[in-house]
């Protein structure tokens, strides 16, 4: 996965790393944040979705060709759904 998310985003990005951790521990973050943990979704991400968390926040303008197609993940879901407004008093 780190090869394919280094050929896909090339110059774009500035490090990735593979730190070991404790037994069945995968997370994928991108600037520090969480995109992807594998104990949230109970699975690998697909490489198709890992390219998608990534791209929308190190590149969003980037095309990712087959990879585009939509892959929806309860991450993307979540940036995706605007929050309600806000519910305030409304008495005059």
């Amino acid at each position: 996965m780190a090869q394919e998310l280094l050929l896909t985003f090339g110059n774009t990005i500035g490090e990735l790393a593979l730190i070991p951790g404790k037994s069945g521990t995968f997370i994928v973050r991108v600037n520090g944040d969480v995109v992807f943990d594998r104990k949230d979704h109970g699975r690998f991400p697909e490489m198709k979705e890992a390219k998608q968390l990534v791209r929308v926040i190190i590149a969003p303008e980037m095309g990712l060709g087959h990879s585009d197609s939509v892959v929806k993940s309860a991450v993307m879901e979540k940036q995706e759904t605007p929050s309600p407004p806000a519910v305030g008093n409304t008495a005059t």
